[in-house]
């Protein structure tokens, strides 16, 4: 079975990651990992957050102190054991319980990544819709990039 990694880097964020980390929890689907890497400056956060998830082996907290974004899901994919990487926010949640299920019949195909739709939200409030579209050369010589958030790609071409 296809493994899933989930990478989210966070920073200060010990309010809202629980958004990401039940979605994640939810999804049907075992074999999946979620790294949560915190790049404050005080690992206080990265310990709350070690023992609030302990009994989940699927979750793994780490801290990089004082890092950037970049550097946290650079470690995150280096660290990942997944055949397929996704990338979140701290906030972020996934659709429904059985994306997980869906990428991983998608991936049975010869394909290197597969992405949907995101749907950009504050206090429930609907901000921006993003499209997927057959991703082809035209759309990328003009910009379009997939989001992060929906998209899900082989860690060996990543």
């Amino acid at each position: 079975m296809l493994k899933i990694s989930t990478i989210c880097s966070a920073y200060n964020s010990f309010e809202k990651i629980d958004l990401l980390i039940n979605s994640f929890l939810s999804q049907q689907y075992n074999n999946k990992e979620l790294l949560v890497i915190d790049g404050s400056k005080n690992i206080k956060q990265s310990q709350l957050l070690k023992n609030k998830f302990k009994n989940y082996k699927n979750i793994k907290i780490y801290h990089l102190k004082n890092s950037s974004i970049y550097k946290c899901l650079n470690f995150g994919i280096k660290k990942s054991s997944g055949q397929v990487l996704n990338i979140m926010g701290d906030d972020d949640t996934y659709s429904n319980n059985k994306i997980f299920k869906i990428i991983s019949k998608a991936f049975q195909k010869k394909i290197d990544f597969v992405y949907g739709n995101t749907v950009y939200k504050k206090n429930e409030k609907l901000i921006r819709y993003y499209k997927s579209y057959d991703l082809k050369k035209k759309l990328i010589n003009i910009g379009y990039i997939p989001s992060h958030t929906s998209l899900f790609v082989k860690k060996k071409i990543l």
